[in-house]
C-alpha cells in the first residue's frame, strides 16, 4: 500500500487565532504600560507641582521678610542720616552761638571799661566844677568886700577931703583890682557853663551806653536760652541716634537670618532641581508625542477654509456689487452678504501676524469703509468688530470693476510698509473696467468677463505685481462666494496660483 504524504500547511485557522491572541496580548500589555507610564508621569508632575508651589511659597515668604527688613533698614538709615545731619547742624549752630556770645561778652567788657572811664571823667569834671564854684564864691566875696571898702573910702573922702589925694591912688588901685576880679569871675562863669555842657553830654552818652549795655545783656540772655535749647535738642538727637544704632543691630540680625534662609532655599532649590531633571526626563517622551499633535493642530488653526493665513500688511478687496445679495439673477440670498462680512472679520481675527490692514470695497468704483484712504489701519483688539460693523452698513449695488480695485490695492506696494498679502472676496467675473475691444457691446456677458479677467491678470503679472529688487511679490488669495460659472472658478484659481496664493470656493446654502 502506497503511503500518501499530506502536504504540510504552514498557517491554519488555529495558528491565526494564536497569532491574533498573542498580538492582542502584546497590544494590551503595551496599552497597560503606556497607561502606567502616563500615571507615573502625572503623579510625578503633581509631586513636582507641590514641591514647586512649596518652594515658591517659601521664596515669597522669604522675599517678603527680606523686603520688609530692607525697607526697615532703608528707613532706619534715612532716619539715622537725618539725625546725623541734625546733630551736625546743631553743633554748627552751637559753635556759632558760642562765638557770638564771646563777641558780645567782649563788647560788653569794652563798654563797661568805656563807661567806667566816662564815669571817672564825669567825677573829675564834677570835682573841677566844685573847685571853680568855690573860687567863684570867693571872688564874689572879694568883690563884695571891695565894694564895701570902696563905699567906706568914699565916705571918708567926703569927710576927709584933705586925704583925697592920698586915697585917690589907692582908689584907682582898688578899682583896677575890682575890674580884674570881675574879669576873672566872668571867665570862671564861662568855664563853669562849658563844664556843665560837657557834663550834660557825658551824662547823655552814659545813658546811651547804658541802654546799649542793657540791650546787649538781653541779647546775651536770649542767646544763652537758644544755646540751652540747642543743647537739649542735641541731647534728644543723641538719644535718637542711640535708638537708630539699636535698629541697625536688629537689621544686621535680620540680614543674618535672611542669609540663613537663602542657604536653606538654595538647598531646597538643589533638591527641586534633581526632581525637575527627573521630571524633564520623564516628560521628554510625552512632549515628543504631543509635538506632532500640536504641529497638526497649529497647521489646521492657521488656515481659513484651506487658505494659509499669512501676512503682516494686508489688503482686503471686498466685492460690493449688486450680485453679492443674489444666488442668481432671479433669486435673492438674504445671508450671502452677511457671510461675506463675517468672513472678513474672521480673517482679521485669525491672521496670527497681522499688524496693519485696509479694506477696499469695490463695485463700479472703490470705497474705504474704515476711512484712511491711502494709509494703513492698526490691527488692534477692536479691528474685526469695527470692520464687521462698517461692512454691514454697506448696501451692495452696481457692477464689478475689479481692475480699479486691484489698482488701488497695489498703490500700497509703494509705501515704506508695503502690502504683502491681498485677500480678494468676490462672486463673479469683472464686468466693468478697461480691457474690452472697441464695439464690445455685442459681446456676451461671459465673454466680456473672460476678456476683462485676462486683462486684469496681464496687468498684475506685467505691472502691478512684477518682480522688483527692493519689493517682494504680493501674495493674492481668492475666495469665491456662491458662484455657478466654472469660468469664475478658473479665473480666481489662476489669479491666486499666478501670485503664490490659494483659492477656495464657498458653497451655496
Amino acid at each position: 500500500m502506497r503511503v500518501r504524504h499530506r502536504t504540510p500547511s504552514i498557517f491554519s485557522l488555529s495558528m491565526v487565532d494564536v497569532l491574533c491572541c498573542a498580538l492582542g496580548c502584546v497590544i494590551l500589555l503595551w496599552l497597560l504600560n503606556a497607561k502606567q507610564h502616563e500615571d507615573d508621569v502625572e503623579e510625578r508632575d503633581r509631586e513636582a507641582a507641590v514641591l514647586q508651589e512649596k518652594a515658591r511659597t517659601d521664596r515669597e515668604e522669604r522675599d517678603g521678610k527680606l523686603a520688609a527688613l530692607r525697607s526697615e533698614h532703608d528707613l532706619t538709615s534715612t532716619h539715622l542720616s537725618a539725625v546725623r545731619a541734625d546733630r551736625e547742624s546743631a553743633y554748627a549752630q552751637l559753635a556759632a552761638l558760642d562765638a557770638r556770645i564771646r563777641n558780645l561778652e567782649g563788647e560788653r567788657t569794652t563798654l563797661l571799661a568805656d563807661v567806667a572811664k566816662r564815669k571817672g571823667q564825669v567825677a573829675s569834671l564834677s570835682k573841677n566844677l566844685k573847685t571853680t564854684a568855690a573860687r567863684v564864691l570867693a571872688l564874689e566875696s572879694d568883690v563884695r568886700s571891695g565894694e564895701a571898702k570902696l563905699a567906706g573910702e568914699k565916705t571918708k573922702y567926703a569927710s576927709e577931703k584933705e586925704r583925697s589925694d592920698s586915697l585917690s591912688k589907692r582908689l584907682a588901685q582898688r578899682e583896677a583890682e575890682v575890674r580884674e576880679r570881675g574879669r576873672e569871675l566872668e571867665g570862671a562863669r564861662k568855664a563853669q557853663s562849658a563844664e556843665q555842657a560837657r557834663v550834660r553830654e557825658l551824662q547823655q552818652d552814659l545813658a546811651r551806653r547804658t541802654k546799649e549795655l542793657e540791650g546787649l545783656t538781653r541779647n546775651l540772655e536770649e542767646l544763652r536760652s537758644v544755646s540751652r535749647t540747642v543743647r537739649l535738642t542735641l541731647a534728644a538727637r543723641e538719644k535718637e541716634l542711640a535708638a537708630a544704632r539699636a535698629y541697625r543691630e536688629k537689621w544686621e540680625l535680620a540680614d543674618a537670618r535672611a542669609l540663613a534662609l537663602d542657604k536653606r532655599l538654595l538647598e531646597r532649590d538643589a533638591a527641586l532641581g534633581v526632581v525637575s531633571r527627573s521630571i524633564v526626563t520623564l516628560q521628554g517622551e510625552k512632549k515628543a508625542l504631543q509635538s506632532e499633535v500640536v504641529r497638526v493642530r497649529t497647521a489646521n488653526e492657521s488656515k481659513f477654509a484651506g487658505i494659509a493665513l499669512t501676512g503682516k500688511h494686508v489688503i482686503f478687496l471686498v466685492d460690493t456689487s449688486g450680485s453679492m445679495e443674489l444666488l442668481d439673477e432671479n433669486t435673492t440670498a438674504p445671508n450671502k452678504w452677511l457671510e461675506v462680512c463675517n468672513s472678513v472679520a474672521q480673517l482679521i481675527r485669525s491672521l496670527p501676524n497681522l499688524e496693519k490692514f485696509q479694506i477696499i470695497a469695490f463695485a463700479s468704483t472703490t470705497a474705504y469703509p474704515l476711512g484712511n484712504e491711502g494709509r494703513w489701519i492698526d490691527a488692534g483688539p477692536n479691528a474685526a468688530g469695527n470692520a464687521l460693523k462698517a461692512l454691514k452698513a454697506i448696501k451692495p449695488k452696481g457692477g464689478t470693476n475689479m481692475y480699479v480695485a486691484l489698482e488701488k490695492a497695489f498703490e500700497y506696494r509703494k509705501l515704506a510698509e508695503a502690502v504683502d498679502t491681498v485677500y480678494l472676496l468676490s462672486d463673479g467675473l469683472p464686468n466693468q473696467g478697461p480691457g474690452l475691444p472697441k464695439n464690445s457691446d455685442s459681446l456676451s456677458e461671459e465673454r466680456r468677463g473672460q476678456l476683462l479677467g485676462r486683462h486684469v491678470r496681464d496687468k498684475l503679472r506685467m505691472d502691478w505685481n512684477r518682480s522688483m529688487r527692493d519689493r517682494p511679490k504680493v501674495r493674492i488669495n481668492a475666495i469665491g462666494f456662491f458662484y455657478e460659472s466654472p469660468d469664475l472658478g478658473s479665473f480666481l484659481w489662476a489669479l491666486a496660483r499666478e501670485h503664490e496664493g490659494s483659492f477656495v470656493g464657498m458653497s451655496k446654502p
